[in-house]
């Protein structure tokens, strides 16, 4: 039996939409998934005695069907790191991911087609594997920062990850970065972050002291194959609570190089630990009076909170 059809034509469809059945994040406090990856009607190889006790698993007799599902997401997301492995041998698995993620595009949509997705859908972004293999920055971490963030769950905002997620937000929060720089060439890279209104994303250059990070910096600047740190806060103290996202964009001023992207997440909540005072009097005179107060701290998290000690008096 001989079949035979007409030519198709193409027909242009938009990328990057959000599959219904994708996974949304976030998982534990991080955000999941890191990045985003084609995986709808991908042509693919497939066994010729498939599980035919499940009509998903498709007919026998089949080396290759139109597959969807994270079954073809991950060996997008695997083939890449692949090349990126290739590309650059020394590199390590947290320096690969970061690559895909630092360098991944935004313009994903929900799979309405119109709402922009978020860090829990997409994670950083979709995968470009001709960006992924030359990025501008990467970031890198340790085995033993992740075994130690294991039962240090009030600094897991700490590690060094492309992306920001901060579980508990209780007003402002800090945390730091340090980047590497794989262009092959001395970066200077312009600022700018995405975030709701009533939230300050700020990135300085020196840890912020008591009085916070100020305004913070407009620019990264780097040289070849050289690290950067800073630190990134997270300011919405009369933010009503709830779960909210953000981003920071690093544009680099050398021609030819890949613009960065870091998800920011964060939950608008009261810690673990809380602070109460009471004073008596509540008011008194200035030089002559004095009032007493009393304040107590709890801690209403599971683990054992370290505290330091500042104390101010006013004039």
């Amino acid at each position: 039996v001989l079949g035979s059809w007409a030519q198709g034509t193409p027909t242009a469809t938009q990328p990057d939409v959000m599959a219904a059945f994708s996974s949304r994040g976030p998982t534990g406090d991080w955000i999941k998934p890191d990045v985003t990856a084609p995986g709808i009607q991908v042509l693919a190889g497939m066994t010729p005695q498939p599980d035919e006790t499940t009509p998903t698993n498709g007919p026998s007799g089949n080396l290759y069907q139109a597959i969807a599902g994270t079954s073809m997401s991950s060996p997008h997301a695997a083939g890449v790191s692949a090349l990126i492995k290739a590309a650059h041998p020394s590199w390590t698995p947290e320096e690969i991911k970061s690559a895909l993620m630092t360098s991944s595009v935004q313009a994903v949509v929900k799979e309405d087609g119109v709402t922009p997705a978020t860090p829990f859908d997409m994670g950083a972004g979709s995968i470009r594997a001709n960006l992924a293999v030359s990025p501008t920055l990467v970031f890198n971490e340790t085995y033993a920062d992740f075994v130690a963030a294991g039962s240090d769950p009030l600094h897991r905002i700490d590690l060094n990850l492309a992306s920001i997620d901060a579980t508990t937000m209780p007003g402002t929060i800090t945390t730091k970065r340090t980047a590497i720089n794989v262009s092959g060439k001395a970066q200077v890279l312009a600022i700018s972050t995405q975030a709701p209104v009533g939230v300050d994303i700020i990135i300085s250059t020196h840890q912020p002291g008591p009085n916070g990070p100020g305004n913070g910096v407009a620019k990264l600047s780097v040289g070849k194959n050289k690290s950067v740190s800073f630190w990134v806060t997270i300011s919405a103290p009369t933010l009503a609570s709830g779960q909210y996202f953000g981003r920071i964009s690093l544009t680099p001023h050398a021609a030819g190089s890949n613009p960065v992207t870091i998800p920011v997440a964060f939950v608008r909540t009261q810690g673990g630990v809380t602070l109460s005072h009471t004073c008596a009097p509540t008011t008194f005179v200035m030089k002559t009076g004095a009032a007493h107060c009393v304040a107590t701290v709890s801690n209403l998290s599971g683990v054992t909170a370290n505290r330091s000690e500042e104390r101010r008096v006013g004039k």
